[in-house]
């Protein structure tokens, strides 16, 4: 309740006081109400790393060109599994499951989800054009009208001439993610090492990369080396590449907690630092493949050890999650010169099976928990 004091001046300065302190509410209320949430950056800020998670968008179920997608619903089958679904799953019964995001409308939750939380972009694995991850997840994008909330970038296995045309169209794209004044953000899948069969031309690659994106007006693009293990130093200099990160990580463990992992994910960062590259963090949001185990993708093949079932990490509590992430955006700002680009990737979005991911569960107990204790930190 306003008190007004009495008196022709004692009221005068009461009115006044309060007019102006009316004025400065509404002031603070017009800077905020009406609008919605930060949109993502498109470059990087000195104050904030931009953060992104890892999209393998294999859940397209069955496909006549491929058994990728019945591969991957099969390995989640199981019903200790079943935990693991994300929102769009189905349990079918005890031992069958469908996960398809393959779907408009699933992609449109997936954005809003991933906007509401604050990440800033996802890391697209990239496939050829026509295979089904590629229409069932990037393309979906593409198509949202809700695009605009994240942004996106590229992870590649090779760099042959189809994947750098590709690439270089995607960077004219301005929902494309760049760092340090306008680079397009990509990322390598490899090589591992300088005689890696599958990047068998590597430097050939990268030198007609960068030369085509400057070609065609873009900016030199920032590639980061997937690799972070024995040899990729060696690549990066090589290569002359612009940073070190992982795709994933894991340290052969036997049933180990989380902390074990997130411990030594933290160590890996400063040993990235320490080999004189520059460093894009990696978060990840766990590492337990006793679903493909179990049941064998063809991609992989048959486990290499007779005892793999037992090397796991227990998967992470929401504010475990949370506290990582918090940790690597502590340790870009404590380290920015080996943090050029202060941007951050997490592993992942939806490698539901190999036991990473960010996805709202389909299950009301855990719903979108872990997503709710990166936002308390992301958006406070």
């Amino acid at each position: 309740m306003l008190r007004v004091e009495r008196g022709t001046a004692g009221t005068v300065r009461s009115m006044f006081t309060f007019l102006i302190s009316l004025l400065c509410v509404l002031t603070l209320a017009g800077s905020t109400c009406g609008q919605s949430l930060p949109q993502p950056s498109n470059t990087t800020s000195k104050s904030r790393a931009l953060i992104g998670a890892i999209r393998w968008d294999a859940w397209f179920g069955d496909n006549p060109t491929t058994t990728v997608g019945h591969e991957a619903e099969r390995s989640l089958g199981p019903p200790q599994w079943h935990y693991r679904l994300p929102f769009f799953a189905k349990e079918i019964s005890a031992t069958q499951v469908q996960v398809r995001s393959n779907v408009q409308s699933v992609m449109d939750s997936e954005i809003r989800y991933a906007h509401d939380a604050g990440i800033d972009y996802w890391a697209f694995v990239m496939y050829p054009v026509s295979f089904p991850a590629t229409t069932g997840g990037l393309d979906l994008y593409f198509k949202s009208s809700h695009k605009g909330d994240i942004r996106f970038c590229m992870i590649v296995e090779h760099l042959d001439d189809d994947t750098v045309d590709r690439l270089v169209q995607y960077f004219k794209d301005k929902s494309y993610q760049t760092v340090l004044g306008g680079r397009p953000l990509v990322y390598l899948l490899g090589p591992r090492g300088l005689n890696d069969p599958g990047w068998h031309d590597a430097s050939a690659g990268v030198n007609k990369l960068r030369q085509n994106a400057i070609r065609t007006d873009s900016k030199m693009p920032y590639l980061v080396h997937l690799w972070g293990w024995s040899g990729g130093k060696e690549v990066i200099d090589a290569l002359h590449l612009d940073a070190m990160s992982a795709y994933s990580l894991n340290f052969d463990d036997k049933g180990a907690p989380y902390a074990t992992l997130a411990r030594k994910t933290e160590a890996k960062w400063d040993e990235w630092m320490k080999t004189g590259s520059k460093v894009v963090p990696l978060v990840t949001a766990g590492w337990d493949r006793r679903p493909r185990v179990m049941n064998p993708v063809s991609w992989e093949g048959p486990p290499k050890r007779t005892d793999e079932i037992e090397y796991y990490y227990a998967s992470p509590k929401p504010g475990e999650l949370a506290t990582l992430l918090q940790d690597a955006r502590l340790w870009c700002a404590r380290n920015s010169a080996a943090a050029e680009a202060n941007v951050i990737l997490i592993y992942a979005w939806n490698e539901i099976d190999e036991g990473g991911w960010l996805l709202p569960s389909l299950w009301p107990d855990q719903g979108s928990s872990r997503l709710d204790a990166i936002r308390a930190i992301l958006r406070p």
